[in-house]
This record gives C-alpha cells, sequence and structure tokens, in this order.
C-alpha cells in the first residue's frame, strides 16, 4: 500500500494523559483497501472523566462507520465526512450529559430533574466552556488524505524539508472542519493536539521530522521533546508516511535484470547459432554452452538440434547400387551385369575391345 504510520501519547509534568489515540489495526485487508487507513486524536481535557468517556464513544463510532461492510458509500473522503459528523455529535451529547449530572450532584439536585429541564442545565458558570471533545481525524487512500477536525487540534505535512500547515482550528469554534490533500511519494503527515504545538512550537516539530525517518522514531522525538521541556498537560500524536507503490507499477529489480540479461545472452547465442557452418567448433560451443545454462534455469525447455548443410566432397561417391548379396552354398552366382557407376565425373562404363573397319569398296 506505501503506506506507514504510527501512534503515541505521553502524560504531562503535571496532569496524566487521558486522550484518545487510535490508528487502524487489527483490521482486515480488504477493508483496508477499500477505505484506506484512518488515525484519530482526541484531545480530553483532564480530571474530565465524562469527556474521557465521550472521546471513547466517539472513537467507536468514528471507527465502526467509517469501516462499516454495509455502507455504500464508495469514497473514503465520504466515509469520514460521515462517520465524523455522528462521532462528533456522539461526543458533544455525551460530554454535556456527563456536565449536567456532575452540575446536579454538585447542587444536591437529582439527576433526572437536571436531564427533563435542559435551559435550566446550561444556566451557571460551568457552561461558560464548551462541552464537547477536540479532535482530529485523518483518512489516507490511494494517495489522497482527507482530514476531519473540530476544536483545538491541527494537521502538518512535512515534504521536501518544508513544514505545512493542512488543517487547523481554535478552541472556541464549533463548527466541523473539513479538507483534503494530495500527498506525493514521501510526505509524511502529523496530526498534534494543541498541547504539544503549544509546548514545543513548529521549530521543534520541523527539527524531529528533518531528523528522523520512520514514523516511529518521529512520534518518539515529538513526545521526548515535550517531556524533555515539561508540557504540563499530556501531549499526543500521529504520524503517517506515503510513499509510492513502485512494485505495483513495474516489475522487481531483480527479475528486470534476469530477463533483460536472458533476452541478451539468447540473442548472442542464436546469431553465434546461425553461423555454426562458418565458425566450426566455436559456433557450436557457444550454442552448447547456452543450451546448457537454459536447462539448468528451465529444467523443461528443449533446445532445437541445429542441422548443419553438408559440404561437397571431392571423393568418389560410392556406387548407386548395393553389393550383391552373397548366395547359397550350392547357388551358382548370377552373371555379372553392366551397370553404370556414378562419379563425380562421367565416365563411360565400357569401352569397345576393337573398331570395326569399313568395308572396302566394291570392285568395278
Amino acid at each position: 500500500m506505501g503506506l506507514k504510520w504510527d501512534i503515541g501519547k505521553v502524560d504531562g509534568a503535571h496532569h496524566p494523559n487521558d486522550d484518545i489515540v487510535l490508528a487502524t489495526v487489527n483490521r482486515r485487508r480488504a477493508d483496508i483497501v477499500r477505505r484506506g487507513v484512518l488515525l484519530l486524536v482526541c484531545s480530553v481535557h483532564p480530571g474530565h472523566t465524562g469527556r474521557h468517556q465521550a472521546a471513547l464513544l466517539a472513537a467507536d463510532t468514528l471507527f465502526n462507520i467509517f469501516y462499516d461492510p454495509a455502507s455504500r458509500i464508495v469514497t473514503a473522503s465520504d466515509a469520514l465526512r460521515a462517520a465524523f459528523e455522528d462521532a462528533a455529535q456522539f461526543a458533544q451529547l455525551g460530554a454535556s450529559w456527563q456536565s449536567a449530572l456532575v452540575r446536579a450532584a454538585a447542587s444536591n439536585r437529582e439527576s433526572s430533574s437536571v436531564l427533563t429541564q435542559g435551559t435550566d442545565a446550561q444556566a451557571g458558570p460551568a457552561a461558560a466552556q464548551p462541552e464537547r471533545v477536540n479532535m482530529i481525524a485523518a483518512a489516507a487512500h490511494r494517495g489522497m488524505v482527507s482530514i476531519a477536525y473540530i476544536g483545538a487540534c491541527h494537521a502538518f505535512v512535512w515534504r521536501k524539508g518544508r513544514l505545512s500547515l493542512v488543517a487547523s482550528q481554535s478552541l472556541n469554534s464549533q463548527e466541523i472542519g473539513f479538507t483534503q490533500h494530495k500527498l506525493a511519494s514521501g510526505d509524511t503527515l502529523l496530526l498534534v493536539t494543541d498541547a504539544l504545538l503549544q509546548a514545543i512550537g513548529e521549530q521543534r516539530i520541523t527539527k524531529a521530522l528533518r531528523q528522523e525517518k520512520s514514523t516511529r522514531h518521529i512520534v518518539a522525538a515529538l513526545l521526548g521533546s515535550a517531556v524533555q521541556f515539561e508540557a504540563p498537560k499530556g501531549v499526543s500524536a500521529a504520524v503517517l508516511r506515503y510513499d509510492t507503490p513502485i512494485a505495483q507499477a513495474m516489475l522487481p529489480i531483480g527479475l528486470s535484470i534476469v530477463v533483460l540479461v536472458a533476452a541478451a545472452t539468447l540473442a548472442t547465442a542464436l546469431l553465434a547459432g546461425s553461423d555454426i557452418g562458418d565458425t566450426g567448433a566455436s559456433g557450436e560451443s557457444i550454442s552448447g554452452s547456452f543450451a546448457q545454462w537454459i536447462q539448468q534455469l528451465v529444467p523443461s525447455f528443449t533446445w532445437p538440434a541445429h542441422k548443419s548443410t553438408p559440404t561437397p566432397s571431392s571423393t568418389i561417391a560410392p556406387s548407386a547400387t548395393p553389393n550383391p548379396t552373397p548366395s547359397p552354398t550350392g547357388t551358382p552366382p548370377p552373371k555379372p551385369t553392366s551397370t553404370t557407376t556414378t562419379t563425380s565425373m562421367s565416365i563411360p562404363s565400357s569401352i569397345p575391345s576393337s573398331i570395326p573397319s569399313p568395308n572396302p569398296p566394291p570392285s568395278p
């Protein structure tokens, strides 16, 4: 597929890390080929148990809808948009619901009365802070990455030594953002929480991406920098690297070399074999050695035998009539008959013993 990814999170200097960071794991290969790889980072304020539960619900909703085998959504971008909207809604309701229960317990009210009085639940100082989960998700499929986000989360793309911010939103925004980005071979996608960006800044993020090549080392370098500079809150990151799948576009390099060498050797041997009558033993040696080499590579291959053209001989050819078979004992051999022997030169088979003289002219 040409995709490699890794995720990680670390506790802060003063607060534990309650973020939810997930990536595509334990999925069927058919699902990944159909939809791609999904990364998710949910930023949860430390100590808010209700928001942590809401983030878990949102993550479960996102992955189930995105990889739903019964879904009729064709593209990965549309699937991410639909899944993220439902996940964000569940996270919003879960966080608001839990916050309402906490306020009801603090004011010694019954939880049921708080849930039925939605207008009263919005009142009070606790309602000044938005009750939602900040999260960002990215789906990479066939060289295209789709990013959906809400709240204080950021997405960067590292390309040829340059860091570009492709998705970002402030903490006060409550609208869902969506963007797409075309990936080139060697690009690295980085999803981070606002806590990590505030702790180490873009300069140290750039340094980590420049020095490290594998996704695992990039995540380790980012989290290590956050620990070194004593980030107060927990930080989280997800990294994805895209490389063009060269093996799908051409034959393996080793096989290509073998094919080229075999073709060149075959052409040379055929040219040498066609001149065996002229080259003599050297031509036969070349053809024979190549036939043995081919026989070792492909045992079932049968090398066609080369038939040489006979050259005329200067010696006298044998008689066209075979030697007579000896007769059995007691049977007289047949009288030899006069036959003509074919030779390289035309020679009469018999010469008359005498030439008759012409008759004398009659006397008058």
